[in-house]
């Protein structure tokens, strides 16, 4: 018994079976296929009321109460960082006398306020602002870790959304263009994120 395999070729001339030449089709000349093919039975309708049930938070902040932790240090990019996030609070229709803002010194202390906030149960969300460039030490990578650490064990524990909204920059030229140059603003981003996740929670 021959079997015959015609195989499709990459490229002109090619006579490999890598990947990118594989079997068209495969066929016996001499003995016919003796399981021959079962006619695949007819799809049943699609139900119009079939699908999951999708749960998506409005970007709208309506009536939700927020509050925003900013650290101090590196103040001339965090301060951007603030002001995006209120514009854009404003933009989506957050009342003034709705938002909170903390000053912090640094990105340690963002995560016990945002705690101290969150547990107070008059916020639908925290919003966390600072910057941390990497310098010639290892500190920069302790100070996220913990802060990043932080964040998240509030949120979590409390059951309010902390937005981890910190930016962490190799150098100060990635700070100013994530803080409101070409790569956009991470206060406008953890503003919008934050009130997502609040509208999403009282749906949950």
């Amino acid at each position: 018994m021959r079997e015959f395999t015609r195989w499709s070729a990459a490229g002109k001339g090619d006579r490999g079976c890598g990947a990118a030449c594989r079997p068209l089709k495969s066929y016996n000349s001499r003995v016919p296929d003796p399981t021959p093919a079962t006619p695949a039975s007819p799809a049943a309708p699609a139900s119009l009321d079939a699908g999951p049930r999708c749960i998506e938070g409005e970007l709208t902040a309506g009536d939700a109460r927020v509050a925003i932790v900013v650290a101090r240090f590196n103040a001339f990019i965090t301060q951007h960082l603030l002001d995006a996030a209120v514009s854009t609070w404003q933009r989506l229709g957050g009342r003034a006398d709705h938002l909170t803002v903390a000053w912090v010194p640094g990105s340690l202390e963002l995560a016990v306020t945002a705690k101290r906030l969150a547990e107070g149960g008059g916020y639908q969300a925290v919003i966390c602002l600072g910057c941390v460039i990497r310098g010639e030490t290892d500190h920069y990578d302790h100070v996220v870790e913990q802060t990043a650490r932080g964040i998240r064990e509030v949120a979590t524990a409390s059951g309010i959304p902390c937005i981890f909204g910190v930016l962490t920059c190799d150098n100060l030229e990635q700070a100013i263009q994530r803080s409101g140059g070409k790569m956009g603003n991470q206060g406008a981003s953890a503003m919008m994120a934050g009130l997502e996740m609040a509208n999403l929670l009282k749906k949950i």
